[in-house]
């Protein structure tokens, strides 16, 4: 527009660079919360927090646990326990975890508690857990967790096994005492690989399927529901049931009382000729050889049924 003044560039509005008027209402509080961050920032609060966590876990009843280090993570909340040590008398052997991270997921209605996520390392095995924390009963819950069988393999050399598994399991803990137990392996890979077994130069053997299903009601008893493994190609096809009872010492040492059957397939019977004489005294229903297995895990001993 003709008519119109271009303002000068030169020339400043006019600008008020007083402090905004601030009433007594809002100023006291504003200082109040000021002096309060200044003193949280100053006060050795995580010191006395990682003190008092320090202090609890080492009054757990039977089961004292010692760690060397605690922190903490605030933009995903969790604490990290690093060197905890886990005595015989909690697990049945003693435990050495370099560092593990728990992560807080939110409130747990059952039990009432808070739910969190944990994640650790056993013996170079990564492991991945669910734990519903509340006052008197904790439960963990493994989720479709996979494992390779050859790093079990190197620190429980019962046999050697290859492969993967995917486990799912439950574990409730009440009152520091261990409770139930259900869980659920499975492989479509199961291997085990040229060895040698009580004088025996087993070949390597593709299994393919494994399914191992237990639960724990008591302390002092295991039901054994599922453990087939083999398939129609399998070199061994076998299927068993019963009851175990834990040795709290030696896993190893429980004691079993199984009942099932046990098949072999063309290549075990031309190789191990020897072996399937032992096995003419078990009777036999569509091929499969009928027997109790009673023992112990680690000796297992084969009757007839």
């Amino acid at each position: 527009m003709l008519g119109a003044k271009k303002k000068p560039e030169n020339v400043l509005e006019n600008v008020d660079y007083s402090f905004p008027n601030i009433g007594k209402a809002k100023l006291i509080p504003a200082l109040i919360g000021v002096f309060l961050l200044a003193f949280i920032l100053n006060f050795p609060l995580m010191e006395i927090v990682k003190n008092k966590i320090k202090t609890q876990l080492a009054r757990i009843p039977g089961c004292s646990l010692t760690v060397k280090d605690i922190n903490f993570g605030i933009l995903l909340p969790r604490i990290e326990l690093n060197q905890l040590n886990i005595p015989q008398r909690c697990a049945g052997k003693a435990l050495f975890l370099d560092q593990l991270r728990v992560y807080f997921r939110g409130p747990s209605f059952s039990p009432l508690g808070i739910a969190t996520k944990i994640e650790t390392d056993f013996e170079g095995i990564p492991i991945e857990a669910y734990a519903s924390l509340g006052a008197s009963t904790q439960v963990i819950k493994l989720d479709d967790m996979k494992l390779a069988l050859s790093e079990v393999n190197k620190r429980f050399p019962l046999v050697k096994i290859n492969g993967d598994v995917s486990i799912n399991a439950v574990v409730e803990i009440a009152n520091n005492r261990l409770g139930k137990i259900n869980a659920l392996i499975e492989s479509k890979n199961f291997t085990m690989p040229v060895q040698n077994v009580k004088g025996f130069t087993l070949p390597n053997m593709n299994i393919n399927s494994l399914k191992l299903k237990v639960a724990q009601k008591s302390k002092s008893k295991m039901i054994l529901e599922d453990f087939v493994i083999g398939d129609l190609d399998s070199p061994i096809r076998a299927n068993f049931k019963g009851d175990i009872t834990p040795n709290s010492s030696n896993f190893l040492f429980s004691r079993i009382n199984l009942q099932g059957e046990v098949a072999f397939g063309q290549s075990i019977k031309d190789n191990f000729g020897i072996l399937l004489n032992f096995f003419n005294a078990f009777p036999t229903k569509d091929k499969f050889y009928q027997m109790r297995l009673q023992g112990t895990i680690g000796q297992p001993i084969p009757k007839p049924l």
